[in-house]
């Protein structure tokens, strides 16, 4: 083997279509969508490395992690890097266990409720002067956490996000590769899942929003939770 191949590109291949045979993908989709060459996976069958940007393009059309593709776990959401960390599915988005205090026991939060919904879709334009209006909600950790709070419009992040979904936005400055996050991309609002140079959707038939120096991007904060409608008071 090529000294400077790290993994054999053969197994990934096959991998990699044995996981989209079992989502219901082709090949040639994947492809597609991706923007990759029409002879990639053949010359992966033949031994030629595929560029690692290009495997963790394929992971995330495919809704998977590179590290599962890599044959580095059985799981297809678990990062090697986290094996001796809990873990939950990641469908699953609350960040806690319900709280089991009794709800009149339970104190209130006073939150920021932006009335202009960030889109999973197409862009919603907000910005600082964007109404809002502040909401009640019982207190847990996830809202203790958060700065405010926004409306999902659009299906370009299901099954993870849905429309109308409220979500627990924390006003951090740091986000990773592949963690979830509200942008505003020359003043239209977008919940979308950071990428290598572009925003991503998780359902397949939302291109890249790919991000040019000539740009205008905020990050406006992380998604740590989606608010549960029975905690607003």
């Amino acid at each position: 083997m090529n000294a400077l191949n790290m993994y054999d590109s053969p197994i990934v291949a096959n991998k990699i279509k044995d996981f989209a045979k079992h989502k219901n993908i082709s090949l040639k989709k994947i492809l597609e969508n991706c923007q990759l060459g029409s002879n990639t996976f053949s010359h992966m069958l033949h031994g030629r490395s595929v560029a690692f940007d290009s495997l963790a393009k394929i992971a995330d059309y495919l809704n998977c992690s590179v590290d599962y593709l890599l044959g580095r776990t059985d799981d297809p959401m678990l990062h090697t890097i986290e094996k001796n960390k809990p873990t939950m599915p990641d469908n699953i988005v609350r960040i806690s266990e319900p709280d089991s205090t009794p709800v009149d026991e339970r104190p209130v939060v006073m939150l920021k409720n932006y009335s202009q919904p960030a889109s999973a879709g197409t862009g919603n334009f907000l910005d600082n002067d964007s109404p809002y209006e502040f909401i009640s909600v019982l207190d847990s950790p996830a809202v203790t956490a958060a700065d405010f709070v926004i409306s999902v419009s659009g299906d370009s992040m299901e099954p993870r996000y849905h429309d109308g979904d409220k979500l627990l936005i924390k006003k951090d400055m740091k986000l990773t590769e592949g963690e979830f996050g509200v942008f505003i991309v020359n003043s239209e609002a977008f919940v979308k899942k950071f990428g290598r140079g572009e925003l991503l959707s998780l359902n397949p038939k939302y291109k890249p929003i790919k991000i040019h120096d000539y740009d205008e991007v905020l990050f406006a904060g992380k998604v740590i939770a989606v608010l549960d409608e029975n905690d607003i008071i």
